[in-house]
């Protein structure tokens, strides 16, 4: 079975998962917890390993990017599913 990747889609007030559209903690390097309003504490994510990251914040730069994440490169913004 292959690994699951997904691109971390970094907002000003929620990351996602590009693989399941889900919250996310912006700081874990996969998608084990599933964060947001009305989600029930403890909810596990789908899994996915974060390969690079993209915004959903006009206002963020890729170099924004780079300082919140510098271990993920940026990826193309418009590609956000894998």
């Amino acid at each position: 079975m292959s690994e699951l990747t997904a691109t971390l889609i970094i907002g000003r007030y929620q990351s996602t998962c590009s693989r399941c559209h889900r919250g996310t903690l912006m700081s874990t390097s996969h998608h084990t917890r599933e964060l947001g309003y009305g989600v029930p504490a403890g909810k596990r994510g789908c899994g996915a390993r974060f390969v690079d990251t993209a915004t959903s914040d006009i206002g963020y730069t890729a170099k924004t990017l780079r300082e919140l994440r510098p271990d993920l490169p940026v990826g193309d913004p418009l590609h956000r599913t894998h």
